[in-house]
């Protein structure tokens, strides 16, 4: 049995460097490549493909001896784009030979496996940077450890960092008990955690106040599966309806991990003039065995952070640029440290287990307990509520016609993995 995988592109540089990586006349604006299922070869087909044709994959077809069978290339994920649920309407009337090629491209493309072979695929170096950008940190740092010589050295240099500060991070999704006063003690903070209820949205908070800034942590429920988690972390222009205080937010995406910059403006009644904060997020996919092992339960990690040069402005990670403070009543605060966990309980619902250490840039009594719990109380009620609602009406919202478009390998690779998840569940 061999997979035929045919396609097309417009843009002849991208076309050149595929035919060029699978050896075929750069003459030819269609490429056709028998490859056997689940071979070395297959695999560096799909990842050129998946690199080099993102927009224009025009079908997949696979020769059984018996049949063809074909799929809509937009409802397969090829280009990063997450499947769309008329490609899973189109599907349902369609041969299990074409169900098992979809996923294996996609699985390919984003999640490299060959599950619908019913093995898993080794891991190798050509693998590392998808890798990092589906966010599956915890197997790059496996495959790293295998081979670190065939690996990209700035990338590793990357990886090594991040992951430093991600065990660090996990640390703080279980909080100390509030009447723990060590912390006190130790004249970091002012007091133990306290406790900041809401019957309203079944949740409980905690904060407490260090010496110029505040730690809270909260846990809720949301209906919400792992790409939509996904989504309102990196299409956050579109967070701007459901916020509290109707921000100004956009992202700037790498092009080589799970990470963003994002900058957020928005005006706090009681505080002077706008604040602004930029932030480094990162997505980290905890949905395989090695990160449970790390996080004690699978789910998608996000931490953000403050980049170094987040005051005055500059380049971070040789990758984004972060401007200076503008002009005018404009106050940029920093972000230290924040952890959100989403940790999926059903298909369609999931625990959000949120941590933030966060400084605003004000004196002390403009921030009293007071404002700080009002604060607290404002953002976690409409959060929730609001979140709920977009949540059930991502359409509307616009984030499903964003995902849909967008070229992000993250999506795929999250509902795979998601799936996955499930069906062990299921089958426990």
């Amino acid at each position: 049995m061999f997979r035929r995988c045919v396609c097309c592109s417009s843009d002849q540089e991208k076309q050149n460097e595929f035919l060029t990586d699978v050896k075929l006349p750069s003459s030819l604006s269609e490429v056709q490549i028998d490859v056997s299922p689940g071979s070395d070869a297959e695999s560096q087909v799909l990842a050129s493909l998946s690199r080099n044709f993102e927009p224009r994959l025009a079908s997949v077809k696979e020769d059984n001896g018996v049949g063809d069978a074909f799929r809509d290339a937009g409802s397969l994920g090829l280009d990063g784009r997450a499947p769309s649920a008329v490609g899973s309407e189109k599907m349902a009337g369609v041969s299990s030979m074409a169900v098992t090629v979809g996923t294996t491209l996609s699985r390919t493309s984003a999640d490299f496996d060959t599950a619908a072979h019913g093995m898993t695929k080794e891991l190798v170096a050509s693998d590392f940077p998808m890798l990092l950008r589906t966010g599956r940190l915890f197997e790059a740092e496996q495959l790293a450890k295998r081979d670190r010589t065939a690996l990209d050295k700035t990338l590793l240099a990357w990886l090594d960092e991040e992951l430093v500060l991600i065990r660090s991070a996990i640390k703080n999704l279980s909080i100390e008990s509030a009447t723990d006063g060590d912390a006190v003690k130790s004249g970091k903070y002012e007091s133990a955690y306290r406790d900041v209820p809401l019957p309203e949205i079944d949740a409980q908070m905690h904060y407490r106040r260090k010496k110029d800034g505040v730690e809270f942590h909260t846990v809720m429920k949301l209906p919400a599966r792992m790409q939509d988690a996904v989504a309102i972390n990196f299409e956050i222009d579109l967070n701007s309806q459901w916020m509290p205080f109707n921000p100004t937010a956009k992202a700037d995406v790498s092009a080589r991990s799970s990470t963003c910059i994002t900058h957020t403006a928005f005006k706090i009644p009681a505080f002077p003039g706008t604040r602004e904060i930029y932030t480094y997020r990162m997505a980290v996919d905890c949905l395989g065995s090695e990160a449970v092992a790390e996080c004690g339960r699978p789910g998608m990690l996000f931490i953000d952070r403050s980049p170094d040069c987040w005051k005055a402005g500059g380049r971070f990670k040789d990758e984004f640029d972060i401007p200076p403070p503008p002009p005018g009543w404009v106050t940029r605060d920093q972000q230290r440290l924040s952890v959100a966990f989403w940790e999926p309980l059903t298909d369609g619902s999931s625990s959000l287990t949120l941590w933030c250490d966060i400084v605003f840039n004000v004196p002390r009594w403009i921030f009293p307990d007071a404002l700080v719990v009002w604060l607290l109380k404002t953002v976690a009620k409409t959060s929730q509520k609001n979140l709920s609602l977009c949540f059930r009406e991502l359409d509307n919202y616009g984030f499903e016609e964003r995902v849909r478009q967008s070229r992000n390998p993250i999506y795929n690779s999250v509902v795979t993995r998601q799936e996955e998840l499930h069906r062990a569940k299921a089958a426990a």
